[in-house]
């Protein structure tokens, strides 16, 4: 979560200093970069409750293999090899059930990157011009650190 409390309080600092420079406070660039953020908020909180249901489902996924493992191992103890085939079947399912939830937490947090990057890119486009915005949120650093 170090990333993204990194990139909440960027964002905040960003819009804290683009509000402080309006003195009406009921400029349009604000009512959008209000509007903006709430949206911003709403998808990244969305994201974080999916990334946190996956990786819930990993770790039961994860703790079922162990178990079908056990099992197997158990029945060759007993010598009960048609049992111990079974469990290493079930096993072998779980194992793949595991890959697949392993490849969405990929997705999901490769989304949850790209998404913060917008709202990073978003707030600093007006600032520091869309160009210089799109090659920080692009750049090597920033790639690893969305990793």
């Amino acid at each position: 979560m170090g990333l993204l409390d990194r990139l909440n309080l960027l964002v905040r600092s960003n819009v804290n200093s683009l509000l402080g420079r309006d003195e009406t406070g009921s400029s349009p660039e604000r009512r959008e970069l209000d509007a903006t953020l709430s949206e911003a908020r709403a998808r990244v909180g969305l994201l974080q409750r999916d990334e946190r249901r996956l990786e819930s489902e990993l770790d039961a996924s994860r703790r079922e293999e162990d178990l079908w493992e056990e099992r197997a191992a158990t029945a060759l103890r007993r010598h009960d090899e048609p049992a111990a085939r079974e469990a290493l079947l079930q096993r072998n399912r779980v194992a793949m059930r595991t890959e697949r939830l392993l490849k969405e937490l990929a997705q999901q947090r490769a989304q949850l990157g790209v998404q913060l990057g917008q709202v990073v890119l978003a707030h600093d486009a007006p600032r520091l011009g869309r160009s210089r915005c799109t090659a920080a949120v692009n750049s090597p650093r920033a790639r690893r650190r969305r990793e």
